[in-house]
């Protein structure tokens, strides 16, 4: 009686182990009460009630409190397996993030050098154009732009070198503690 209960701890539900624990404890119940007499004694052998109370009592105490414990022990390892892979999402999200950030900080590397030179080269269009000149205004409008492509490869640059770190500093210890609690915020838990 007790291994269907046994296995039934680790997979189903609370209240299948409950059915499946009751419907073990009436069959005991059962047999306490209604069984056949020994086929190889001749006289029926008839047992005091305080005895057959104890053989009733030990298999369905044991069904219910090794049955709880397993199903409690199998439930914590549901959870553990939920919050490690609500983990590993979060991670997951975090690597692609880590990733795009280390694109654009390569980008705004690469993208520099050729910006500096466009900078050079419309300082000194500004710098030798006379003022009255039709391309005075464009070179002014060419260097102002070139100039703020600059601080915006320089602000990528320079967060992509603060988030560069490890995945773990973006998410805050509250949210696992979070994941933990709820593990199934994989299925829209929270």
């Amino acid at each position: 009686m007790l291994a269907p209960v046994t296995v039934a701890a680790t997979i189903l539900s609370r209240q299948a182990v409950i059915a499946l624990s009751a419907l073990a404890i009436a069959v005991i119940s059962v047999l306490a009460l209604w069984h056949k007499p020994l086929p190889w004694r001749a006289e029926p052998l008839v047992f005091p009630p305080e005895l057959v109370l104890g053989i009733w009592d030990r298999p369905g105490a044991r069904d219910i409190v090794i049955g709880g414990y397993i199903w409690s022990v199998a439930q914590g390892a549901r959870r553990l397996r939920d919050a490690m892979a609500a983990t590993q999402l979060a991670l997951a999200r975090e690597q692609r993030v880590s990733a795009v950030g280390a694109l654009a900080a390569a980008a705004a590397h690469e993208l520099g050098s050729p910006l500096g030179t466009i900078a050079v080269v419309a300082k000194e269009l500004v710098r030798e154009l006379p003022e009255g000149s039709p391309y005075a205004e464009d070179a002014a409008l060419l260097l102002s732009q070139s100039e703020r492509c600059r601080k915006i490869l320089a602000e990528l640059a320079h967060h992509s070198e603060e988030d560069g770190g490890s995945p773990y500093t973006q998410l805050p210890i509250s949210a696992l503690i979070e994941r933990r609690r709820c593990p199934t915020v994989i299925k829209g838990c929270g």
